[in-house]
C-alpha cells in the first residue's frame, strides 16, 4: 500500500467533516438562481482566482454525488478533496484542473501532481462530468441574468 502525502492527508481529514445538508443540483434552474442560494457549502474558496462561479458550480455538483459512486480507495469526498485543491490554488484549463503554481498557490507543481494522482485520479470520470455540467449551470445561471 503506498504511503499517503501529508497534504493528501490533510485533504482526506478534511472528508471528516463536511456536515450539513447538501443541496441536489439539476438542469432545472429557477428563476434567478445565485450560488448563494445553495448555501456556503458551496462557495468558491478562492474567489480571487479565474471562473470563480464555474468552481461555485462544480462544488455544488461534488455534493451530489453519492458515497455509491465512491472509488475503491476513496480518500474523501469528492467536493472536499476539490474544495482543498482550490482552496490551496487550482484553475480550470481546457476543462481540465491545473494547479496555480507560486506564492498564491502549490510551492511546486509536483505537489499537486502527488495530490492529483491520489485524490483526484481515483474520480476522473465523476470530475469530467462535474466540470461539463458546472459550465453548463454557470452559462444558464449568466443567461438569466443578463435577462433579468
Amino acid at each position: 500500500m503506498k504511503k499517503m502525502s501529508v497534504l493528501a492527508k490533510k485533504i482526506t481529514s478534511m472528508s471528516k467533516n463536511n456536515g450539513g445538508k447538501k443541496p441536489e443540483v439539476t438542469d432545472n434552474l429557477p428563476v434567478q438562481i445565485s450560488l448563494a442560494d445553495l448555501g456556503p457549502v458551496v462557495q468558491d474558496p478562492r474567489p480571487d482566482l479565474p471562473e470563480s462561479e464555474v468552481w461555485g458550480w462544480l462544488l455544488a455538483e461534488a455534493t451530489a454525488s453519492r458515497s455509491k459512486d465512491s472509488p475503491p480507495g476513496d480518500k474523501g469526498t469528492l467536493y472536499n478533496i476539490l474544495y482543498a485543491v482550490r482552496k490551496v490554488g487550482a484553475v480550470l484549463q481546457d476543462k481540465k484542473i491545473v494547479p496555480v503554481v507560486g506564492e498564491n498557490g502549490w510551492r511546486k507543481k509536483e505537489d499537486f501532481m502527488e495530490v492529483a494522482n491520489e485524490c483526484l485520479r481515483p474520480y476522473a470520470r465523476q470530475i469530467k462530468a462535474a466540470i461539463e455540467k458546472a459550465y453548463h449551470l454557470s452559462a444558464l445561471s449568466q443567461q438569466q441574468s443578463s435577462n433579468t
